[in-house]
């Protein structure tokens, strides 16, 4: 029996984490010298599906609605007609570009609203030790594919599901996109649509401009052009047709320096908060839902924070192709010092806690919380991996203040300057016992372990399947409390991969996303920042900031 906490209380850390015995602190990113394959090559064991990236279906619950005629009519007579709507994004794509060709620490270069200058980084840290085990310089994250499992194809089948949908990285539209809960009724099944063209853009760079994939193109531009659209969903389409423009105009910037050699020891710094801030929301994933956030400031944080977590998971890929606009980066200027790194994960978690606690900002909340489920299941991103590298650094995210409540002005000056909280309120968070069982490796693990109360409620009323709660939380748990090693570690992880997703594509849809079920995700997701598993996450990411070329982790 695995008993994970005492008398109803939470273990204090010191004793929960247990660093693998005679191992010194070097070896946990030293000791992978053999070639890891891509985590799609993995989880796949190689295997390929192609699928076309079909756009002309709806759902079954969308059946006979006013969005399933339009999409009929389509099929039946195809005519259609793109409008761009160019924005004005000028000045920061002149900044970013200013800042690539400049050589790096130029003084004048800070006059700017963007410069770039080399990270800092003390000898001997953990994030130094990083580097030391650097896969022979080869990637594990994957590119654009489909999911060929048994699995997740009946539960495509099960809900209508088909076309794009069966590549993982446009689950994020028929999952993250329903879980926001916009509206009750077909319309959010539009604005899932709407949404088809951030993940096109941002993982195809083909979306726009010459390069549009001609017929995917066409049917969403038809798609997008259907008659007596209410003033609602109108706004909502202009706001996605901004979003649009804007990631037209990141990536034509991009391809500019695509044979540009990257360094992996290089970042973007910008000048202003709350310029950036805004930068930011409008390079995620949201503007379609932008109605649907807090009004203001509290809003627009919700936006930018949807970007931070993604961007935590990615530190080393995004320093490997020197992504212009890594938040983490940012907010650290441009430091990798293991201070300054969990000053800023303290930070981050503060304004997640600001945004969980508030009802107002409930659908901003689901959209970041959304972001980091998808980055379990993209078949994309190597989380698992990296957290088997760096899980040892949880403790040191467990010895910080993790439960206090702040917004972006509250963390950080408009320079910048790391902001010290005075009577800040802090998060309540009911918890009880959770009784848990997993198999790893043939051997059983029982025990129990205190969580969230909506956590616990979801999983006795079936709302969320046990299983995702073992994958989320509990391996990562058995695996710094050592009692499972790296290999075992991975091994699951990667086995049950492709089920982890169809658990929860079938629960978010079998449930029709209802309004009990969105908080029971945000506070799993919750149960994993509080802990650090993120943390660990972007420590052991840095594990791929190697040299490569600007913007190499996409087709262009």
């Amino acid at each position: 029996m695995t008993v994970l906490h005492e008398g109803g209380q939470m273990v204090p850390a010191e004793q929960r984490i247990v660093v693998e015995p005679d191992v010194d602190g070097d070896s946990s990113f030293a000791n992978h010298k053999v070639i890891v394959p891509e985590v799609a090559t993995r989880i796949h064991n190689g295997k390929t599906r192609n699928i076309p990236l079909e756009v002309l279906w709806t759902r079954k619950s969308a059946e006979y609605t006013p969005l399933a005629s339009h999409i009929s009519t389509i099929k039946r007579d195809h005519t259609w007609q793109v409008n761009t709507l160019l924005i004005n994004v000028k000045a920061s794509k002149a900044g970013i570009s200013k800042a690539k060709s400049n050589k790096p620490l130029d003084k004048s270069n800070r006059g700017s609203s963007v410069w770039a200058q080399p990270v800092t980084i003390v000898q001997g840290d953990a994030v130094g030790k990083a580097w030391m085990g650097a896969n022979s310089g080869h990637s594990t994250k994957s590119k654009v594919v489909s999911c060929p499992s048994p699995i997740y194809a009946e539960v495509m089948d099960e809900f209508g599901l088909t076309g794009v949908a069966n590549y993982s990285v446009l689950i994020s539209p028929w999952w993250i996109s329903l879980l926001m809960h916009d509206f009750d009724d077909w319309r959010q099944d539009h604005l899932a649509i709407l949404d088809y063209n951030f993940f096109l853009e941002y993982n195809l760079d083909q979306a726009t401009g010459a390069q549009f994939l001609s017929l995917l193109g066409k049917d969403m531009a038809a798609i997008w052009d259907m008659p007596e659209l209410s003033d609602e969903l109108q706004i909502c389409r202009s706001h996605m047709l901004c979003s649009m423009a804007f990631f037209d105009l990141k990536r034509r910037h991009e391809s500019d320096f695509l044979n540009q050699d990257t360094d992996g020891r290089t970042v973007c710094i910008h000048k202003d908060r709350d310029i950036w801030r805004d930068f930011k929301a409008l390079d995620s994933a949201g503007y379609s839902h932008y109605l649907s956030y807090a009004l203001g400031a509290p809003g627009r944080d919700d936006m930018m924070l949807a970007g931070l977590v993604n961007d935590w998971i990615d530190l080393g890929p995004d320093l490997r192709y020197q992504q212009c606009n890594q938040s983490v980066f940012v907010l650290t200027r441009g430091s990798l010092k293991m201070h300054d790194l969990t000053q800023c994960y303290e930070r981050t978690v503060w304004m997640l806690n600001a945004s969980f606690d508030s009802e107002e900002r409930r659908v901003g909340c689901n959209g970041i919380v959304g972001t980091c489920v998808w980055q379990l299941g993209n078949h994309r991103h190597d989380l698992w991996r990296y957290y088997s590298l760096a899980y040892d650094n949880c403790s040191v995210a467990q010895q910080l203040d993790l439960y206090e409540i702040a917004n972006l002005a509250d963390c950080y000056a408009s320079d910048f300057t790391p902001r010290t909280l005075s009577d800040a309120k802090v998060i309540s968070i009911p918890r009880q016992d959770y009784s848990c069982h997993v198999r790893v490796d043939n051997v059983e693990h029982k025990g129990s372990i205190m969580l969230h109360t909506t956590v616990c409620n979801a999983v006795k009323s079936e709302l969320i399947p046990a299983s995702v709660i073992n994958y989320q939380i509990i391996l990562p748990l058995l695996l710094r409390t050592g009692q499972i090693d790296e290999a075992a570690f991975l091994s699951y992880m990667d086995h049950h991969y492709c089920n982890h997703v169809a658990d929860i594509m079938r629960s978010g849809h079998a449930d029709g996303f209802s309004h009990a079920y969105a908080p029971a995700i945000a506070a799993l997701v919750m149960e994993g920042w509080w802990p650090g598993i993120y943390f660990a996450i972007g420590i052991g990411s840095l594990i791929k900031a190697q040299p490569d070329r600007i913007a190499n982790d996409r087709p262009h």
